[in-house]
Order: C-alpha cells, then structure tokens, then sequence
C-alpha cells in the first residue's frame, strides 16, 4: 500500500487532526453518558410507575344473577394504597331501600378504605337492573378516586365515568361458577337428608322396573291402553303379578274376566262422550277405541271358539257313553 501521501502533512497539521479526533471522541462519550443517563432515569420512572397502586371504581353484573349490579373497587397495582376515597357525581342512589344497608351512608363511600393491598376487591350491591331501569334515577355516574402509595405519598386522582346504559339490551350465555355449584351442593345435602330412615339408617327404594313393564303390558292387552292419571286401571282391575296365574282361583279369574267386560263398554262411552263435546280430539282417542273394539271382537270369537270345543268334547262323551250295537 502508497503510503507516501503521509508526508504531505506538516507535524502541525497532523496535531490539527489528532486534536479534532479527540474532541469527536470526547462528543461521542458525552452522547453515549446523555443515552446511558436517559436510560436510567426512564427505567426509574417504569419502575416506579409499576410499583404505583392504580384503583378502579366500577358497575359490574353479579356473577350470583346477572340483574343484580355491584360497585365494585380493586386495587390492580403491584403495591399497597392507602387512604382509598371515592366520590360520586351525583350521590349515589338506589332502589334497593333496606334499613341499615343504603350504599350512598355506608362506611365504603363516606369514610374510605384504609389499606388495599395488591389485588384486593370489594363488592357491594348498587342496584337491580330492571328496578333501576324503571325508576327514572340516574345512570350515569362520575367517579374520583383518591388515595396514597405504601410510603404516604398523595398519588394523582383517577377520575372515571360510570355508565350503567351499556348493561341493558345485551345478551349473554348463562355460566355457571362456584356459586352454582354450592348451591347444588346445598340441594343434595337436603335431599340426602331425606333418604335417613331412624338411628341415621340409610333408607333404600327399590323398583321392580320388569313388574311394572308387565303391569303397563297386561292392561294393554286386556284393556286397550296403558295405566295413565286419567284412568289408572283400563281393564278394570289391578294387574296379577307374574305369578297370579299359578294360585288365583277360576272363579276369581271369571270375575275379573266379566267385569272387565262392563269396565272396557265403560270406557268406550266415555271417550264417545268426549269426542261428541271435542270433535278435535278425535284423532286422539280413535288408537284407544280402535284397541277396545279389537279386545271386544277378540273376546267374542274366544267365546265361541271355547264353546265350539265344549260342544264338541260333549258331542264325544255322548258318543262314547252310548250303547254299541252287537
């Protein structure tokens, strides 16, 4: 490389040059300490700005029912406030009216908070929504938030506006929390207790869901629709058990068989009767009629194919008990 251009410069000029690249240098170095200074001041004002407490005043719906609004205050700072006041513009009103309970007199609004630690939040009942809807009060509300950091200091005020207008003509999807669940909890607990028989004994039920099958089977068949509020026993007597027809007796069973007869005629003139007052319902009650006529034909020819055979096996003891011609 031609280094000979070197020898241009005078040893004057040269200190010339070394001379401004050390005042550049020393420019570069007060910039560099103005940046480093900036840093540090703007990291202590992020630092203090985060470890400020920071209250917020505001209408919640409740988590308990949707219609019930809460004031709510919380503290979502990092650090503790002190000397938490709020102040409403207008005075806070309400529809709920209990003796002892008005929010506007409470200790809350006139006297403050104390100390709200990080995260602290406190609830309050303001209002019912339809209630406050219809009472004409106001809805809009101006909040001033005053209070002091861990070391006394006043911090500046926080002013809000509280508008209950955004809460109403909404719809939301019914959630449910720990509320509900206790109050489930709550509901087993009282009906469980109904389940102890005396000494604390636990009382068990038991249902023979096959017994009522066949009991909702056999008055189908004999007569004509299933057990109901309206007629609890269609063929006019309560179902036998499975094992009736083993012990009950044929008298018992001509009994029943008759008056099932004049009880299923009974009922075929009761839902006639209806039909005639609401010809609407006769498409209703046609299935029913359909299966009364259907037991009542079958009952005809079981009569008299049980008196053809009767006929016949007398026809045949005559026969054999007659003389034979020698």
């Amino acid at each position: 490389m031609d280094l000979s251009f070197l020898n241009v410069l005078s040893p004057d000029q040269w200190a010339a040059v070394e001379a401004l690249a050390t005042a550049f240098s020393a420019v570069i170095t007060v910039f560099a300490v103005v940046f480093a200074v900036v840093q540090v001041l703007q990291a202590r004002r992020l630092r203090r700005e985060q470890a400020q407490p920071f209250v917020v005043v505001d209408f919640e719906s409740s988590p308990a029912w949707q219609n019930a609004i809460e004031l709510v205050i919380q503290n979502t700072g990092t650090t503790v406030a002190r000397d938490v006041h709020v102040m409403f513009d207008p005075p806070l009103e309400s529809t709920e009216h209990h003796p002892g309970y008005s929010i506007a007199d409470s200790v809350l609004v006139k006297t403050g908070i104390p100390t709200m630690p990080p995260g602290k939040r406190i609830s309050a009942l303001f209002d019912i929504s339809h209630e406050r809807k219809k009472s004409g009060l106001p809805l809009t509300y101006s909040a001033t938030v005053t209070f002091k950091d861990f070391r006394g200091k006043v911090q500046t005020p926080l002013k809000y506006v509280l508008d209950l207008n955004f809460l109403f003509g909404l719809m939301r999807f019914t959630e449910y929390g720990v509320h509900d669940a206790a109050r489930a909890l709550r509901e087993m607990q009282q009906t469980m207790a109904k389940w102890t028989s005396h000494f604390n004994n636990l009382r068990v039920y038991t249902v023979d869901q096959d017994a009522r099958d066949f009991d909702d089977l056999w008055h189908l068949e004999h007569g004509g629709e299933p057990p109901t509020l309206d007629n609890p026993l269609p063929a006019g007597r309560p179902a036998p058990s499975r094992f009736d027809r083993y012990t009950e007796p044929m008298w018992k069973r001509a009994y029943w068989g008759m008056r099932g007869i004049f009880v299923r005629r009974k009922r075929r003139r009761e839902l006639l009767t209806r039909i005639q007052g609401r010809p609407d319902l006769a498409l209703m009650y046609e299935p029913q009629l359909a299966r009364l006529a259907e037991l009542s034909l079958r009952r005809r020819l079981r009569s008299k194919l049980g008196g053809t055979v009767r006929t016949r096996r007398l026809a045949g003891l005559r026969h054999d008990s007659a003389p034979r011609p020698e």
